[in-house]
C-alpha cells in the first residue's frame, strides 16, 4: 500500500459555486496548454497518464531529455514497481530511448517530485532553462506553482490530458456540472490555496 495518505482528501464536498467563483477557480486549476521546445521534458507521476502521448512529444523533438517521477500510486499498490518505472517501460515500449531518460523513484506527492526531480537533474549536470512538463490537466495548476517555487527562472510550459473518473472528463470547459469533477478540482484549488499560503509552492497570480 502507498506508505501516506494525502494531507488534503482527493475529493472534498463542495459549497455552492457562483459563476464568478467558478472563473476565479478554473484559471488557477488549470494551466494553459503550449507546446514549446524544452530542455527537459518533466513527467509527473500518474498511474492513468497517456504515454503514447508522451512519447510523441520526445518524438517531435520538443525536448532531449525525459524526466519521469513517483514512487506511490495505483501501480505501486498494485504491483511493488515503483511508479517512475512502469512509465518508463511504457516509454520505452512507445519508441523512446532508455538513454534519455532518467528516472526519479523516491516520491510520493508533487512537491517530491519536483524537488526530488531537481536534485536528481542537478545530479546529471542539467539547469533547464526552458521546462515542458506534462500532467492531468486539473492537476496542472499546482504543478506550474510548484515548479515555479523550485524553478524560479526558468520558462515553464504545460502539456495537459484530461483524467476521467465515474465516466466524465475532468476539463476546464465543464468540470462544475458534475459532482466528481467539481470536487477533484474543488480539492484542487483548496490545496494550491493551503500550500501557497505555508511557502511550500508559488502563489498564483
Amino acid at each position: 500500500m502507498s506508505p501516506l495518505k494525502p494531507e488534503i482528501p482527493r475529493e472534498l464536498e463542495v459549497p455552492d459555486l457562483s459563476a464568478t467563483q467558478i472563473r476565479q477557480i478554473t484559471p488557477i486549476v488549470f494551466a494553459k496548454n503550449k507546446r514549446i521546445r524544452g530542455d527537459v521534458l518533466f513527467v509527473l507521476g500518474s498511474s492513468g497518464g497517456d504515454w503514447k502521448a508522451v512519447a510523441e512529444l520526445f518524438h517531435q523533438k520538443l525536448a532531449p531529455i525525459v524526466l519521469v517521477n513517483g514512487l506511490t500510486g495505483k501501480k505501486y499498490d498494485e504491483t511493488g514497481q515503483p511508479l517512475a518505472h512502469y512509465i518508463k517501460d511504457e516509454l520505452i515500449n512507445f519508441g523512446v530511448p532508455p538513454s534519455v531518460i532518467l528516472t526519479q523513484d523516491k516520491s510520493t506527492n508533487t512537491l517530491e517530485d519536483v524537488k526530488f526531480g531537481k536534485e536528481l537533474l542537478k545530479q546529471h549536470g542539467i539547469d533547464p532553462k526552458t521546462i515542458l512538463f506534462v500532467s492531468k490537466s486539473h492537476h496542472s495548476g499546482r504543478v506550474l506553482l510548484t515548479l515555479k517555487h523550485f524553478f524560479p527562472k526558468t520558462y515553464l510550459y504545460a502539456v495537459t490530458y484530461d483524467a476521467t473518473y465515474d465516466g466524465r472528463n475532468v476539463a476546464a470547459k465543464n468540470w462544475w456540472k458534475y459532482p466528481t469533477s467539481k470536487s477533484r478540482v474543488y480539492g484542487e484549488y483548496i490545496r494550491i490555496q493551503t500550500y501557497s499560503a505555508r511557502g511550500d509552492i508559488a502563489k498564483p497570480s
